[in-house]
């Protein structure tokens, strides 16, 4: 018996030691005899609970703020790959001008795409948005796994202006001047 009670309070110790893991087990065993067999009325309520809980050592703090996407100088596009768990959304930030047309198109047509902030008229399909914008400023749009299983893609966002497509089509046109 002494060794018993010997190895109780140097487990005690020990696990005191460790960080005060320890459970708090209040086990309620409630009789009532006064109706039916006493088998029948015994009730048991467990309610176990940890004194200190810490989350799991490899769980990782879910960032839901958007990460921008930049694009090279003199480039009007910028791409990013990514990996959406089942159902995860991921949210990306680009800045962009009134007048402009952002395309925004995923490899994957197992997402949706759409258009979280910033003023625009919008076209979505499965893995695509084309946004109009009547704004100036940051647009935040938000890529989701539509799907059960995980799933990696691109993302490729490119932005043009007005000016672009017409500079574009003089472009062509004095070039057709030009050969003839």
């Amino acid at each position: 018996m002494l060794k018993i009670l010997s190895l109780t309070i140097a487990l005690t110790f020990f696990l005191t030691a460790c960080g005060d893991k320890t459970v708090t087990n209040t086990n309620a065993n409630a009789n009532n005899t006064s109706a039916g067999s006493p088998a029948a009325n015994n009730t048991n309520v467990n309610t176990n609970q940890p004194k200190n809980t810490t989350p799991v050592a490899n769980s990782k703090p879910v960032d839901n703020s958007p990460k921008r996407i930049s694009f090279n100088k003199g480039a009007n596009w910028g791409a990013v790959n990514i990996t959406l768990a089942a159902g995860e959304a991921q949210k990306f930030v680009v800045s962009a001008k009134s007048g402009q047309s952002m395309d925004v198109e995923a490899s994957s047509k197992e997402t949706s795409i759409n258009l979280i902030k910033g003023k625009a008229e919008t076209t979505e399909d499965f893995g695509f948005l084309n946004a109009v914008l009547v704004s100036n400023g940051d647009y935040v749009f938000e890529v989701r796994n539509s799907t059960k299983k995980e799933i990696k893609t691109s993302v490729k966002v490119t932005i043009v202006g007005e000016e672009q497509y017409q500079r574009g089509v003089l472009n062509d046109v004095d070039e057709e001047k030009d050969n003839e």
